[in-house]
């Protein structure tokens, strides 16, 4: 029913981003890397997923169409639904989720919240071929983002230990990933966002 959007950022919490929209106020459930790129006040556009339950109606939104399309492939999964999906997406190491799925990592998958290695497996089998058949392969796949290392979770825990709460110090980290490279510059930058 709808496809991505576009409003003004009203309110911002942990699991979820209210965006004003033609003087509508919508609800949206979003991943840990979506809410970290939104600030209050801020003009916003998530590729959204309306998704229609007997007793409610929810909206997922994603800041890319990547994520809005991982998150749909994972809500096919058998025994993975919407919130557990939001939940792997927003795991530090979910960028490299297609990659773990191409390579039929098992192990690097049962990581991830509420995934067994049952579940990893059903992921694996139900998935590999719809991301063939989007143009991924493994070579393309085998990703090293900042995001997916541990680094991330060094700078949080850094961040934390001087008094910063969890939830600013993971935005702050996130963000500052997408230019650092390495630890220190990722705490050095996150100081910076942390600082505004």
């Amino acid at each position: 029913m709808y496809n991505y959007i576009k409003g003004r950022v009203e309110d911002v919490g942990e699991g979820f981003v209210v965006l004003e929209s033609s003087g509508i106020g919508y609800n949206i459930n979003a991943t840990f890397g979506t809410i970290s790129r939104l600030s209050l006040g801020d003009d916003a556009k998530l590729h959204v997923k309306l998704i229609v339950r007997e007793d409610e109606m929810s909206i997922y939104g994603f800041a890319t169409r990547d994520e809005k399309d991982m998150f749909e492939l994972l809500i096919g999964v058998s025994s993975i639904g919407p919130r557990s999906a939001i939940n792997i997406l927003s795991f530090p190491e979910a960028g490299n989720i297609a990659g773990y799925i191409m390579n039929a990592d098992i192990k690097s998958l049962s990581k991830f919240p509420g995934v067994g290695k049952k579940t990893a497996e059903r992921i694996v089998l139900e998935l590999r071929d719809k991301l063939k058949k989007r143009g991924w392969n493994a070579q393309e796949c085998d990703s090293t983002e900042i995001t997916g290392s541990g680094e991330l979770d060094e700078t949080v825990q850094a961040l934390a230990a001087l008094g910063y709460s969890e939830s600013e110090a993971r935005a702050a980290a996130t963000k500052a990933a997408e230019t650092a490279q390495g630890t220190q510059e990722l705490i050095k930058l996150s100081f910076k966002y942390l600082a505004r």
